[in-house]
């Protein structure tokens, strides 16, 4: 696991990225052929979006949330061992529900 030694500021997101791997059929799909979005694990937040009021509004999103975003527009960064995805918030198509 990660120990995160940054803190992010204004509209990013971290997202750790959830390996695709197999097809349900266990075929290896590679990555110029995989699906535009990708899921991830959300590990850091920043401070949220600032209008241009200068009213900042949080993030409607937590730490742990499991996210489908679009692959691309973000700034992949290698830290240690793991690659990490820095995004806004208009990347994240959707956020999956827990099941209680």
């Amino acid at each position: 696991m990660l120990k995160l030694n940054f803190k992010l500021i204004g509209p990013l997101i971290c997202v750790r990225p959830i390996k695709r791997g197999h097809t349900a059929g266990g075929i290896i799909v590679p990555d110029k052929f995989a699906p535009q979005e990708t899921k991830g694990e959300i590990i850091a937040l920043g401070e949220g979006i600032r209008a241009s009021d200068g009213t900042l509004h949080p993030f409607n999103l937590e730490i742990g949330d499991i996210v489908l975003y679009r692959a691309g527009p973000g700034q992949e960064v290698d830290m240690g061992n793991e690659k990490l995805i820095f995004i806004q918030r208009e990347h994240i198509i959707l956020v999956y529900t827990k099941k209680h």
